[in-house]
């Protein structure tokens, strides 16, 4: 089971399909084959981001995704928990006419990004780059199908 906590800042909840993000993250994980897993998925605001941006990286500017990537287990259930998924809404409604057709394919596609930080992968250099994004897109064409169908 993969088990995502989805926490929505209110000013975005009307905006925000919620049983959409727990079927992108149960299809990340099970692309690379967990079936159980737990995570928790954020939607905030600029200023939310840039404050944790500024705390945890010293970038005192918003960004549209950060990932806190954690390797502990729940004591209660023994599942792994694999961190925090924080994404800006209006960085995603900034963005998202450059690749994609709705703000909530941007946050699809964030969502993907910050999943696949938390499980290891990133973009330091060319060949990360390279590999992190093109899985990134592979996940998310796979993603879309199955979250539109």
């Amino acid at each position: 089971m993969i088990n995502t906590t989805i926490v929505v800042e209110n000013s975005f909840i009307a905006l925000i399909n919620k049983h959409r993000l727990s079927k992108i993250s149960k299809c990340v994980f099970e692309h690379f084959n967990i079936f159980t897993a737990e995570l928790s998925l954020s939607i905030v605001g600029d200023d939310e981001i840039m404050v944790l941006n500024k705390k945890y990286r010293l970038i005192n500017s918003s960004t549209d995704v950060l990932s806190f990537p954690n390797k502990d287990s729940n004591p209660e259930t023994g599942i792994r928990y694999y961190g925090d998924v924080v994404i800006s809404y209006p960085a995603a409604v900034r963005q998202f006419s450059e690749y994609h057709d709705s703000v909530s394919e941007e946050i699809f596609l964030l969502t993907i990004h910050g999943i696949l930080h938390l499980l290891d992968f990133d973009h330091k250099n060319q060949i990360e780059n390279k590999i992190m994004f093109n899985l990134q897109n592979t996940i998310f064409q796979k993603v879309k199908s199955k979250v539109n169908a």
